[in-house]
């Protein structure tokens, strides 16, 4: 991934989890990033695995609507 397509992903991450809640839709639009040029990079992988370990430690919400 390139370094402005990784920064924008970052900036979404970041977006989404400022509210200490995330979507579905979000999640599903950082994971569709993420994916668009068909490898995973070791920054992306970073950026979401902080994601999981933010829900996995109650410091964020998955939102059910």
């Amino acid at each position: 991934m390139e370094q402005k397509a990784l920064s924008d992903l970052a900036k979404r991450a970041k977006k989404a989890l400022e509210d200490g809640v995330i979507s579905r839709q979000e999640r599903d639009a950082i994971v569709a990033a993420i994916y668009a040029d068909g490898k995973v990079s070791v920054e992306e992988c970073a950026i979401f695995r902080s994601i999981q370990e933010k829900i996995w430690q109650g410091e964020v919400l998955i939102a059910e609507s």
